[in-house]
């Protein structure tokens, strides 16, 4: 069934775990993510960035998604990651996404808090939810910058305080909040330095479902302790997307004439695989 992020993230406020955010570049890995749904009986969220569109464009993607989220048993959002113009959530609102993000991290507050009131209008009026960041989360995955591996910064002014926490939920009321405490996209260099009190005073001082980006690449016990400091939406690519590219590989090499078309069940199947583990992990399952 097809429904918003604000309704999956209500229930998982209520019952303290974290609602997995899968990006989809294709319809492969969107069938994968679904069966593991399926499976786990979770609720889920399908992403796709905007410096993912080169793959598949919304136009192609959204309809799509929008057919498998309401052919399932279980609660699937469709939600677009990193929109950074509002011109870009028209678009995917168009497409038949059911959420949406203004990443406007990379801007001053007072303009990152303009700019994502008017995404929030433009939620309202078309009755998707709204997903906003303050602070700033090194970004590869989306598109933003050439390289695959991520360096991240120990920064003050690149981390969320929960003061500007505060400030931009007030004047922005986004349906959830990402904050930055140390995540990072891509494949990490070196193990990150999670700040979980900084998490922590965040989640006491805000009333909004708090999102980490940045998922890939951590231990079980770091999502477990995010988890417990409150975040609620969880997004996750890198390693799953390499760890694809790891067996088509593999399947490719083994055999003396691969074809393109064996290659999709490789893709669904160890998608689901892949993603039912963290919905474990995450608490997710059984929710649905």
């Amino acid at each position: 069934m097809l429904v918003t992020l604000q309704e999956v993230l209500a229930d998982a406020v209520k019952h303290k775990y974290a609602v997995g955010a899968f990006n989809a570049i294709d319809i492969n890995m969107a069938r994968g993510i679904i069966a593991a749904a399926e499976q786990r009986r979770s609720p889920v969220i399908i992403s796709q960035g905007q410096g993912q569109f080169r793959f598949t464009p919304p136009e192609i993607m959204g309809p799509s998604l929008v057919q498998l989220a309401r052919e399932a048993s279980i609660p699937v959002v469709i939600h677009l990651d990193h929109g950074k113009q509002l011109e870009v959530c028209e678009r995917a609102i168009r497409s038949g996404y059911s959420s949406i993000m203004y990443d406007g991290s990379q801007l001053s507050l007072p303009e990152n808090i303009a700019n994502t009131q008017a995404a929030v209008a433009l939620a309202r009026q078309h009755k998707v939810s709204i997903e906003g960041e303050v602070g700033h989360v090194s970004n590869a995955e989306t598109g933003d910058l050439p390289e695959t591996h991520v360096e991240i910064s120990a920064d003050e002014q690149f981390l969320t305080t929960p003061e500007q926490a505060l400030q931009f939920w007030k004047e922005t009321q986004v349906d959830a909040l990402a904050v930055a405490f140390g995540t990072g996209h891509g494949v990490y260099r070196e193990t990150p330095k999670l700040e979980f009190d900084r998490l922590s005073e965040i989640h006491k001082t805000v009333n909004v479902p708090l999102v980490m980006h940045g998922g890939s690449g951590l231990d079980d016990g770091a999502y477990q302790e995010a988890i417990a400091c409150g975040i609620r939406k969880l997004n996750y690519f890198t390693m799953l997307s390499q760890s694809l590219g790891d067996l088509i590989k593999e399947a490719t090499n083994a055999t003396n004439e691969p074809f393109y078309h064996e290659i999709q069940l490789i893709v669904v199947n160890e998608t689901q695989k892949h993603v039912a583990r963290l919905m474990d992990i995450f608490g997710s399952a059984q929710k649905a």
